[in-house]
């Protein structure tokens, strides 16, 4: 198969994607949401007795679940995933 600078470049494209999804983190956002309301409402969510149970708590109360390899804006990491569920703190 020949290739060319085209499919090089679509290529290098590719993997510069996969690269960067592996790069993401999750984080939780609300419009207008200020970093207090965030802690004060997963300290409520923490709480709760199962990682499902805290992301139901979270996204009850308007707060939006998202991946991103930036920190967007009105963006707070949280507990995303199970691994630092099992640390989270009481």
């Amino acid at each position: 198969m020949k290739h060319t600078g085209k499919t090089t470049a679509l290529g290098g494209l590719l993997t510069l994607c996969v690269l960067l999804g592996a790069c993401s983190k999750h984080y939780w956002v609300k419009r207008d949401a200020s970093a207090d309301e965030f802690n004060r409402k997963q300290r409520v969510c923490l709480h709760e007795a199962t990682h499902t149970a805290y992301r139901q708590c979270m996204e009850a109360s308007g707060w939006t679940r998202i991946k991103s390899s930036t920190t967007p804006t009105g963006g707070y990491r949280g507990y995303p995933d199970l691994h630092s569920w099992a640390f989270r703190p009481y």
